[in-house]
């Protein structure tokens, strides 16, 4: 039985992934057939191995972004990475001048002005001047919340 077929598009700490097995098959790490001289260690962590999506934790991070990206698009993950950074460089660019930037469906990225305010400093529990800031939000679409729920 191999491990993608009994736990699919995961990567996990050893000790968490002999965990969740137990957990899924009560077959300990006996479920998984390692690969010839690869301990499960270092076979956990081989990219190849899992799939891009930590389903476990719900993250995904911006190498795997960019495989996804590459398999989708049909196109080589260095142009992948060089799309996903025109992107995230367009929306900090417009975000800097104040601008907005609206993706039908995605959502909204937008500038909200903190103002001044009074906090405290958890340790002392003096008062302390907190500066006024620009903060980048993000309203997701209606097509992006249908999808989620």
């Amino acid at each position: 039985m191999r491990f993608s077929s009994v736990f699919p598009l995961t990567r996990l700490s050893a000790r968490g992934l002999n965990t969740r097995l137990r957990f899924v098959c009560a077959g300990g790490t006996d479920a998984i057939r390692r690969a010839p001289g690869v301990p499960l260690a270092t076979q956990h962590r081989d990219q190849k191995f899992f799939p891009q999506i930590d389903l476990v934790r719900g993250l995904m991070n911006k190498t795997e972004l960019i495989d996804h990206i590459a398999k989708q698009a049909d196109i080589s993950k260095a142009a992948a990475g060089r799309s996903l950074d025109a992107l995230v460089g367009a929306v900090k660019t417009t975000l800097k001048k104040g601008g907005t930037v609206t993706l039908v469906g995605f959502g909204t990225f937008a500038v909200t002005a903190r103002a001044a305010r009074t906090g405290r400093n958890p340790r002392t529990g003096e008062a302390i001047k907190i500066k006024k800031a620009k903060v980048p939000k993000f309203r997701p679409g209606k097509a992006l919340k249908d999808a989620i729920n």
